[in-house]
């Protein structure tokens, strides 16, 4: 009984994996593969290109227009205008606030 040699064992793997057994199984993978090239990489390079042209265009506008450095990203909300100033220093502005506003009012009443 002889051992198979590695050679032998790729290709029984080779075959039992992706079904290649002989020439016109071979034949059979190309036409697929070829079917495969025209029909879904093709169509997807055509459209990459259509893409990366579509944006140059609107980069060439952008420039002409003189609008290529506009500024797309959020602003970030400031938390001491929106008032969401929290532990210690809320309470110290919260204690600020109503002074200032006492005195304020104190300070309209004297003037009427």
């Amino acid at each position: 009984m002889s051992h198979p040699t590695i050679g032998t064992r790729i290709l029984r793997w080779f075959s039992d994996s992706f079904g290649l057994r002989g020439s016109k199984n071979i034949a059979s993978w190309g036409a697929a593969g070829a079917l495969a090239y025209y029909f879904i990489y093709l169509p997807e390079q055509k459209r990459a290109q259509e893409v990366l042209a579509q944006r140059e265009a609107a980069k060439r506008f952008a420039i002409e227009k003189g609008i290529q450095d506009m500024d797309r990203a959020r602003p970030i909300p400031d938390p001491q205008d929106t008032g969401l100033i929290k532990g210690v220093k809320a309470g110290e502005q919260a204690q600020q606030s109503r002074t200032n506003s006492s005195n304020s009012n104190s300070n309209s009443n004297d003037t009427q």
